[in-house]
């Protein structure tokens, strides 16, 4: 997947600069990316703050 291909290169570029600690502007031209995995979490505390509010207007 090229996401995945373009995350790992730019993790990659993030690693090299924060050790050479020139990475005060990498953030301009390199943004932040979000692994697939944090989307999943965020979907799935969607989906279970939603059953929770069911829950409980059922329970009123």
């Amino acid at each position: 997947m090229p996401e995945d291909r373009t995350a790992n290169i730019d993790s990659q570029n993030r690693h090299i600069a924060q050790e050479a600690q020139t990475d005060t502007d990498l953030e301009s031209v390199v943004p932040p990316t979000w692994r697939t995995d944090a989307r999943w979490r965020i979907a799935a505390l969607a989906v279970v703050g939603a059953v929770i509010i069911v829950a409980l207007t059922q329970a009123l």
